[in-house]
């Protein structure tokens, strides 16, 4: 479900998953002018926020996920824009750390 920034709706915050182990809660961001007047945001860009830590994290898999956020804002609602894998899952941090071989 979607949280709307202000009332220009310029910013929205869709609350993706939860973490198996209930630690992360993976969030997307789309930022800009979504009536077309100014070309400028990101769409679907990704981070956890930590709640045994009270902190926003990124890992490698959202980094490789957040590559080309800004051009899928440019090419937002064109049919020929690029394909991106959506991401549906966060998570926990013990599998993070596994996949960094023990170190976060």
């Amino acid at each position: 479900m979607p949280y709307f920034a202000g009332d220009s709706h310029e910013g929205i915050i869709d609350f993706v998953a939860w973490s198996r182990d209930s630690n992360r809660v993976l969030l997307a961001l789309r930022v800009g002018d979504f009536d077309g007047e100014r070309q400028r945001g990101v769409y679907l860009w990704y981070l956890y926020f930590n709640t045994k830590d009270g902190k926003f994290e990124l890992t490698d898999r959202l980094r490789a996920a957040n590559k080309g956020a800004w051009k899928r804002r440019e090419n937002f609602g064109e049919k020929d824009a690029a394909e991106f894998k959506e991401l549906t899952t966060a998570e926990s941090i013990d599998q993070s750390k596994r996949s960094k071989g023990g170190k976060e």
